[in-house]
């Protein structure tokens, strides 16, 4: 059975962690195009609600199988879309994924990114086997570096990114299983 069938739902004190679904293409599309999310992006934003929704539809697609985790994650009471995390880019031979996640940003600062990737982490490390996890950050994104080094990720001086659309080359954080 693949590790993503039935994909796996998490929860924590504040959040519901679920499969992310084409029905959240709008939220998807929000969060895409929110300028203070864009910013650290490294790429244009979604041109489109139709542009989100084909890339929603190969995110779906590929988590089906066994190749990435893409949680939407909503609040527990209201059921509200409040962002999304990932772990992708997973290369088996060196147990090693990449993480990545967006909050939206009327919910920043409310703990809600380290509460969510605490999980989706350790689901990484338990149940697919990983030795390392690597997020890439922009360097201007304090917020979200300060969300990784309280989780134990730290620079990883030795991995380096292409400079993104915007011609800079992002930070690589990483954590090891211990």
């Amino acid at each position: 059975m693949p590790l993503f069938d039935p994909f796996p739902t998490l929860t924590t004190a504040r959040l519901h962690l679920r499969a992310l679904t084409c029905e959240d293409t709008a939220e998807m599309f929000r969060l895409d195009t929110a300028p203070h999310v864009a910013r650290y992006l490294g790429r244009p934003p979604s041109p489109s609600l139709e542009a989100t929704r084909a890339k929603v539809e190969a995110i779906v697609a590929d988590t089906g199988g066994d190749r990435t985790g893409f949680w939407a994650l909503v609040d527990a009471v209201s059921g509200a879309f409040v962002g999304s995390a990932c772990l992708w880019n997973w290369d088996r031979s060196e147990a090693r994924a990449d993480l990545g996640y967006l909050i939206d940003p009327s919910r920043w600062g409310q703990g809600l990114a380290s509460e969510a990737l605490v999980p989706i982490v350790d689901f990484g490390f338990r149940r697919m086997a990983l030795d390392r996890v690597d997020a890439h950050v922009h360097p201007e994104n304090l917020a979200s570096i300060r969300v990784l080094t309280k989780l134990g990720f730290r620079p990883a001086p030795e991995r380096r990114d292409d400079p993104d659309d915007d011609g800079v080359c992002p930070a690589v954080y990483s954590l090891a299983r211990c």
